[in-house]
C-alpha cells in the first residue's frame, strides 16, 4: 500500500519571538492657540490632508488691544507709502543738488542738506517697515496653521468657543512616518540590538512589512521592559498611528532538522514519528521518539530522534499493517523517487480492521447482527427497582464563607453594630458582645460605606447609610441614603 516519504534535510530556521507593539507617528502635533480669544473660524474637518502652513483655524483675541493689529496694518500700509513718496522725492532732490553742486550752482551746505533730507526718509521708511513687520506678526497669532503636512485629527471645539494657549485644538498626525515601539522583556534584551530583522504580521501570520530596530533604550521602564523601536520605511501608508500590530523580532538563523506536523503522533505526552529503515530488498516502518523544540509554521524543530538523511514517513501511516510487501508512495523530497518495502507490522486490531474495510459485505452483515442482538436484549433490561433496596443516601455539606464587602462598621453606645458594606444588599445589626444577628434588611443597593448616627430633634436616635453600590465587586449602583429607627416608645 502507498504511503509518503521525504528524506529529512537541515535547513535554516529562524530563532524569532512575537509582541504586541504600538505604532506612533514621528511627526504628530497637537496644535494649540498662541492668544486667549473665541474661535472665528474653523478651516478644517478631522480626516482631511493639509500641506505645511496651512491655515487651520482663526482666533479673533478678547484683549484690549486685540483690533490694532487689524486696524492699525491698513494705516501702516497707508503711511508707508506716504513714507516711500518722501524718500523718493528726497532722492530726486539729492540728484539735482549734486548735479548744481557740480556745475558751481549748489553750495556745500545745500548739498548737505539734500543728503541729511534723503536719510531721514529712508529712516522713517524703515520704522514703517518695522511697525508692518510687527504688526503682521502680531496679526499671525490670531491664524493658527499647520507646522507640518499630515491629516487632522479629532476636533473637539467649535466655532464661538473661548479658547486658551492651553487648549488642544487638534492633532495633526504623518502616517507617512511612523514608528513601532516595542516592549522586549528584560530577559530577552540581552540579545537586543538595533539592525535587528523585525515583520508585522496579521493574524493568519502573513508578513505585512519587513523592517530593523532602529533604537534601543539604554535604560529598563518600570514594567521591567525595555523599548526598541522600528522605524517603518517598508509598508508606507498601509497603517495608522497608535495602531497595535503584532510584530516578530528574529533574533538569530540558524541550521535545524524539522518535520511536518501531519508526521507527528503522541502517545501519553511522547511525540513520535515513523522512520523507514532498508531491510532486505526492501523497507520497514519504524517508531521513533522525538524531543521537539519551537513550531515554525506548520513544522516542528526537532532536537533529538532524527538525523540528517533519514527517511521519514509523512502520509498514509494509518495504510502501514502487516508483514506483507508494500509501495511506499512518493517521495516528497525533491530528487527522491518512490521505493518499495515492507509496511510496519502495527498489531492484531490493525489487521482486523483493516479486513473490515476491504469487505464491506462483510462488515455490512456484522452490523446488522450486531443490532438485531441488541433489540433481542431489550426484554432483559431492569424496568424496575427491587422494593427491599433502599434508594440511595446523598449527604451535601456546606460551609458558607462570607462574601467580599467594602466598607465599615459603626458601633453605638449600647453595643450595637451596624454594618452594610457586602455585595448581597443587606444592612445589619449585630450585637458586638456576642455576635448574635438582631436585625436586617435588604436595600436597593449594597451600602459600600461607613454608617453614621445621629438624635433627631424628636428625641429620637436615627442611623443613616449610604446606598451607592457601584464598586470594582460588580455591585449594581443606587442613589439613596437610607435612614433607620426604631418606632416611637421603644429603646
Amino acid at each position: 500500500m502507498p504511503v509518503e516519504s521525504v528524506v529529512v534535510a537541515v535547513r535554516p530556521v529562524e530563532q524569532s519571538s512575537e509582541f504586541v507593539a504600538v505604532l506612533k507617528s514621528r511627526t504628530s502635533v497637537t496644535i494649540q492657540p498662541q492668544v486667549e480669544g473665541f474661535l472665528t473660524r474653523i478651516a478644517v474637518a478631522s480626516g482631511d490632508r493639509v500641506a505645511r502652513g496651512a491655515v487651520l483655524f482663526e482666533v479673533d483675541a478678547a484683549l484690549p488691544r486685540a483690533a490694532l493689529p487689524r486696524a492699525a496694518l491698513r494705516t501702516l500700509e497707508s503711511t508707508r507709502a506716504l513714507r516711500q513718496t518722501d524718500v523718493d522725492h528726497a532722492q530726486q532732490e539729492l540728484t539735482r543738488a549734486r548735479t548744481l553742486f557740480g556745475a558751481g550752482a549748489f553750495s556745500q551746505r545745500d548739498l548737505q542738506q539734500a543728503e541729511t533730507l534723503q536719510r531721514s526718509t529712508e529712516a522713517a521708511l524703515r520704522v514703517v517697515d518695522e511697525q508692518i513687520a510687527q504688526t503682521r506678526t502680531d496679526l499671525s497669532y490670531y491664524r493658527v496653521v499647520a507646522p507640518s503636512a499630515g491629516v487632522i485629527g479629532d476636533v473637539p471645539v467649535r466655532t464661538g468657543d473661548r479658547v486658551t494657549r492651553a487648549s488642544t485644538l487638534t492633532v495633526v498626525d504623518d502616517n507617512e512616518s511612523l514608528e513601532a515601539y516595542v516592549s522586549v522583556p528584560v530577559q530577552q534584551a540581552a540579545a537586543l540590538q538595533g539592525g535587528l530583522p523585525t515583520r508585522i504580521v496579521d493574524d493568519r501570520g502573513t508578513t505585512l512589512a519587513s523592517n530593523r530596530v532602529s533604537y534601543v533604550s539604554p535604560t529598563v521602564e518600570p514594567t521591567q521592559t525595555v523599548l526598541a523601536k522600528v522605524a517603518l520605511r517598508d509598508g508606507r501608508g498601509q497603517f495608522r498611528a497608535e495602531l497595535l500590530v503584532r510584530v516578530q523580532v528574529i533574533w538569530a538563523t540558524a541550521p535545524a532538522v524539522t518535520v511536518p506536523l501531519t508526521a507527528l503522533s503522541r502517545i501519553n505526552g511522547q511525540y513520535f514519528a515513523f522512520v523507514m529503515q532498508p531491510e532486505g530488498q526492501g523497507f520497514i516502518a519504524r517508531q521513533q521518539g522525538l524531543t521537539l523544540g519551537a513550531l515554525v509554521g506548520n513544522d516542528d524543530i526537532v532536537q533529538s530522534g532524527l538525523a540528517e538523511g533519514d527517511r521519514l514517513i509523512t502520509g498514509g501511516i494509518q495504510k502501514i499493517w502487516g508483514r506483507g510487501t508494500g509501495d511506499a508512495g512518493p517521495s516528497r523530497g525533491p530528487g527522491h523517487p518512490r521505493h518499495t518495502g515492507r509496511p510496519w507490522k502495527a498489531g492484531r486490531l490493525t489487521m482486523v480492521t483493516d479486513r473490515f474495510i476491504r469487505r464491506p459485505v462483510l462488515s455490512t452483515v456484522c452490523s446488522r447482527l450486531i443490532i438485531l442482538a441488541g433489540a433481542a436484549s431489550i426484554p432483559t433490561l431492569p424496568i424496575a427497582r427491587s422494593p427491599e433496596l433502599a434508594p440511595p443516601a446523598v449527604a451535601v455539606t456546606a460551609f458558607y464563607t462570607g462574601a467580599p464587602n467594602i466598607g465599615g462598621p459603626m458601633v453605638t453606645q449600647s453595643g450595637v453594630l451596624f454594618v452594610g458594606a457586602s455585595i448581597d444588599r443587606y444592612f445589619r445589626a449585630f450585637d458586638s458582645s456576642t455576635g448574635a444577628l438582631l436585625w436586617e434588611t435588604e436595600l436597593d443597593a449594597a451600602a459600600h460605606s461607613v454608617p453614621m448616627t445621629f438624635l433627631g430633634k424628636d428625641g429620637r436616635q436615627y442611623v443613616v447609610v449610604a446606598a451607592g453600590g457601584g464598586s470594582f465587586l460588580g455591585s449594581a449602583a443606587g442613589r439613596h441614603i437610607v435612614a433607620f429607627a426604631l418606632p416611637r416608645g421603644k429603646s
